[in-house]
């Protein structure tokens, strides 16, 4: 897990000679700190992020020759935005997250030194920095290929500047963040001969086996017939590839708690449609039918590296929709996990099947979920409808459907 994120050094540098620095403030301040003298310029107006103006005033107010590059980035003004219910907005949090993935996208580049100046920012704004930094260091050639030729280390020196934070705990919540949305992101990417469900069944076992506070189970074919899941088999039984169910159970601080909540996630590890096989062009990608599950993962690992107090269980259901002589049919009837009958009209509306079976196991637990949350792709209709860069949300609860919308605008997403 080590590869996914970067780690930063809490010094100054010896030599300036050949940095790149990037200052970055919050907008209420302006305020920019020039020089080794701590001399304070007070800034008459905001420029554009990233302006060239202000690179330009700064090479020339600055008394230190040996830095390479200069980079000035303070939060703008809020816009107040009355569509959506200011949904769209972009967050402080997510505003800082963007500056960091720049950032790393400019250093893998250009390979430089950097030193970075915060000043004033919050814990906010940092955490987003940091998160989308390591986010914006992801490569998934890299995990493929190998690294790439002449690549090396990078200098990264912080220099704080009026910010009363503590940094340690903010760098390892931006870690856990980091690595847990590029955990879901590389499961995502990888294709599916490689990511079977038995792979990344193994994958959360190596992450969450033996870790405290985290219980995981994983029940194979045999567990997943003896438990009654006739629809996750349906789905599954044309693939050489078997499916596996896994269940993760977060506890921390060995509290009792009333009801946890629950996160289920698709994860048809390539969907082919099945005997109503979809086009070529809507299968190629379709290796992506399994981030639901890939999300709650990098959730979990979140959850487990922050300690954060509260109970959560995953229940994620994994299966191949493939083409043989063994795959389900339409006109088949199947005994889903709570004993009704269900009917395949077609087969490659396959994902609402195994997550049948998945939210049942859920909801009978000796200690029913207080919420249920559902993550998947799905269905087609949503993309036709909101676009490529809109989830759909459904909810039977106003205020959980709220508080998800919040938290999802903060996020980013």
């Amino acid at each position: 897990m080590e590869a996914f994120y970067k780690v930063f050094t809490f010094k100054k540098p010896l030599k300036r000679e050949g940095l790149s620095t990037w200052y970055c403030f919050d907008r209420s301040q302006l305020q920019f700190y020039v020089n080794q003298n701590q001399k304070w310029v007070q800034a008459n107006q905001q420029k554009t992020f990233f302006s060239q103006e202000w690179v330009s005033w700064y090479l020339q107010n600055h008394q230190d020759k040996h830095i390479k590059e200069v980079r000035l980035v303070t939060y703008p003004k809020k816009v107040e935005n009355s569509s959506h219910y200011g949904y769209l907005d972009v967050s402080p949090f997510h505003y800082w997250q963007i500056v960091g993935a720049e950032l790393a996208n400019q250093v893998q580049k250009k390979k430089l030194a950097l030193e970075i100046v915060f000043d004033g920012l919050t814990e906010a704004h940092l955490l987003g920095f940091f998160s989308g930094y390591a986010i914006g260091c992801y490569r998934y050639l890299d995990f493929i290929m190998g690294a790439r030729k002449n690549s090396k280390n990078l200098s990264i020196f912080l220099n704080i500047e009026n910010v009363n934070i503590d940094f340690n705990k903010v760098l390892n919540k931006a870690k856990a963040w980091a690595t847990g949305q590029n955990l879901a992101r590389h499961l995502t990417n990888l294709p599916a001969n490689m990511a079977s469900p038995e792979f990344i069944a193994n994958i959360a076992k190596g992450i969450f086996q033996n870790q405290q506070d985290v219980q995981i189970e994983i029940w194979d074919e045999k567990k997943i017939e003896s438990n009654n899941m006739g629809l996750l088999q349906a789905v599954g039984q044309g693939s050489s590839h078997k499916p596996r169910f896994i269940q993760i159970h977060y506890r921390p601080l060995k509290k009792r708690y009333k009801q946890p909540i629950a996160l289920v996630g698709k994860g048809v590890i390539f969907d082919s449609g099945g005997l109503d096989i979809k086009p070529s062009a809507a299968m190629r990608l379709m290796k992506k039918d399994m981030a639901g599950v890939a999300t709650v993962l990098g959730v979990m690992y979140y959850l487990m590296k922050t300690k954060l107090p509260i109970a959560i269980s995953a229940y994620l259901p994994l299966a191949e929709n493939a083409v043989d002589g063994k795959s389900m049919r339409p006109g088949d009837v199947y005994i889903a996990r709570n004993g009704l009958s269900v009917e395949i009209h077609n087969t490659d509306a396959e994902g609402r099947l195994l997550l049948a079976d998945a939210i049942d196991v859920a909801v009978t637990q000796k200690i029913k979920p207080r919420y249920l949350i559902d993550i998947a792709t799905l269905t087609g209709g949503i993309k036709t409808t909101l676009g490529l860069e809109i989830a759909g949300l459904f909810a039977n609860d106003d205020d959980l459907a709220d508080q998800l919308l919040k938290s999802a605008s903060m996020a980013g997403d």
